[in-house]
């Protein structure tokens, strides 16, 4: 069992917060009339965030904010590259062969009306 944040199932709620970290902040919220901007500076083995907050410009004030992610299951979530199977992997590789083919076969027609282009103003 991990913990979902955004595509992705992490191992734990730390990492999933620490990413969400990296991601969501600085952020700004009002209540009332204040106006705060909250910083992420990293989060605790618990996965709570370690935040500065400062309210209307107002000396910053550190506070710790529990995190919550909902549970995946790395079995089933599609995001995890461990769920690929060689099906998947043979489609994948499937694509990439008929790229290049796509891509030669354009060069080759190419040429060959760059030939035939010569040929005609001689």
């Amino acid at each position: 069992m991990g913990f979902a944040y955004k595509a992705s199932c992490y191992d734990t709620q730390a990492e999933a917060a620490a990413i969400a970290c990296g991601n969501e902040f600085p952020m700004e919220y009002a209540n009332g009339s204040t106006l705060y901007v909250a910083s992420c500076s990293g989060v605790n083995a618990s996965g709570s965030y370690l935040l500065t907050r400062t309210a209307n410009g107002a000396s910053p004030t550190a506070i710790t904010v529990p995190s919550a992610f909902p549970t995946c299951d790395f079995n089933t979530y599609p995001s995890n590259p461990a769920n690929l199977s060689l099906a998947d992997g043979g489609l994948i590789a499937a694509a990439v062969a008929g790229a290049w083919m796509t891509a030669w076969a354009i060069k080759a027609v190419v040429q060959v009306l760059k030939d035939s282009t010569h040929d005609s103003a001689d």
